[in-house]
């Protein structure tokens, strides 16, 4: 599910809500993406009042040390970081299961999409999400725990049907004899 957070950063209170898994896919293949992008649900509390970064006029006007101890540049870099660290942190520690080789794809033995990134298609295509959910209600790291479920479910047929073929290979060969 979307979170929020609140959080303190040079003496303003900010509001940061979790993207959806599909724009925070997006964002994961944009390795330097924009302010704007970034702080797109993120929003600061300035006397009571609530005003959204989602404009580089309000991140100009709004990003700042009250102080002015810290440049506007240095608040702005402080708070994409964590922005980014609430939305995608949770990869570096995900477990995710391990595909045993023989089960994986040559590269460029695929067919990917432009418009829908494979992980969103995978689970959308075997019902595990629709693209509204994956739009309005899941977040990055749902995307990736039930995709795990998905490779889990796929992986452990996969060795079951292993297991059969090299059965039957073995009555065939026995009755060949």
């Amino acid at each position: 599910m979307i979170h929020s957070t609140t959080f303190i950063l040079f003496g303003q209170t900010y509001r940061c809500r979790q993207f959806s898994a599909r724009e925070g896919m997006r964002l994961f293949a944009q390795p330097n993406a924009s302010p704007q992008a970034l702080l797109q649900h993120t929003s600061v509390q300035v006397n009571d009042q609530e005003y959204a970064l989602n404009t580089p006029e309000a991140m100009d006007h709004y990003v700042l040390d009250p102080l002015a101890v810290v440049s506007p540049m240095t608040v702005l870099k402080e708070l994409m970081g964590r922005v980014e660290a609430f939305n995608f942190d949770f990869i570096t520690t995900f477990d995710a299961i391990t595909i045993p080789p023989q089960f994986l794809f040559e590269k460029g033995k695929t067919v990917v999409s432009k418009h829908v990134h494979s992980m969103i298609g995978a689970l959308i295509q075997n019902h595990y999400a629709t693209l509204r959910e994956l739009e309005t209600v899941y977040s990055v790291e749902d995307l990736f725990i039930l995709y795990d479920a998905l490779l889990e479910e796929r992986v452990a047929t996969l060795l079951a049907n292993e297991v059969a073929l090299k059965k039957q290979k073995r009555r065939s060969h026995a009755f060949s004899r």
